[in-house]
């Protein structure tokens, strides 16, 4: 650990609170599991990450350890904790001496708060995996659909006699129909007892990983989009108190 004039951040800006909160959302969550035993090292390592300035860490090192063996960094970092084990005068002033960023901590331990319910909700009713399944068997009914129109064309010599019957009896359900998620439900139950070759479940899942890709891609310009927004808006805000 190196340091060098190391201090709180002189101003602790909106983006600086959200990249808390997600940081510690993350540790409540590790491998698809539920793991709140990692929120006191989370927390830790929030505020030294993004509110702490002048510190820096080989790869090799442990942030908490370091918080935990080093009396600067424990004092700097225990700014954001309420003082409650001595309620005398001593203890209140340091309360009132921190409020800056004890409210700071109040404001990023309710967000976190209503995330992870978020996330759990999502994870007992496999809302994710839906959502992802939904997504990539809607594009691959769209594909068949948008190839209805070429069927003609195609030399059916070149197929066998199975996959010819698979793929007319599904080109047959959504011709000249409407791609809507009833039907999408429809051509499933109707599809059970179909033969579908590995290849073509080979290539489900191969477009089912792309949309995954997609979304994750789609998440980043979101975040992008929005640190952009909170930037304008902080820099609003800096030259109206001007």
């Amino acid at each position: 650990m190196k340091k060098e004039n190391m201090r709180i951040k002189e101003n602790i800006r909106l983006i600086d609170q959200i990249s808390a909160i997600n940081d510690i959302v993350d540790y409540y969550f590790i491998d698809n599991k539920y793991v709140p035993y990692y929120a006191d090292i989370a927390r830790v390592e929030a505020i030294v990450n993004n509110f702490i300035e002048g510190v820096t860490f080989d790869e090799d090192e442990y942030i908490y350890d370091c918080v935990m063996n080093d009396k600067e960094l424990s004092e700097l970092v225990h700014r954001f904790y309420f003082n409650d084990s001595k309620p005398d005068v001593a203890a209140k002033k340091k309360n009132q001496e921190n409020k800056k960023y004890l409210d700071i901590m109040a404001y990023v331990a309710v967000n976190v708060n209503e995330i992870i319910e978020v996330r759990k909700q999502e994870m007992i009713h496999c809302t994710n995996e839906k959502r992802n399944f939904l997504n990539g068997l809607t594009e691959f009914i769209v594909d068949i659909d948008s190839s209805i129109s070429n069927f003609a064309n195609l030399d059916l010599t070149k197929l066998t006699p199975d996959v010819v019957e698979t793929a007319t009896k599904i080109m047959n359900q959504l011709k000249d129909k409407e791609i809507t998620p009833d039907l999408v439900s429809d051509v499933i139950k109707n599809a059970i007892d179909f033969k579908v070759p590995e290849t073509e479940i080979y290539e489900g899942q191969r477009k089912q990983i792309g949309n995954l890709q997609n979304l994750l891609k789609e998440e980043r310009d979101k975040n992008n989009e929005l640190e952009k927004k909170i930037v304008k808006f902080e820099a609003r805000n800096a030259i109206s108190e001007e």
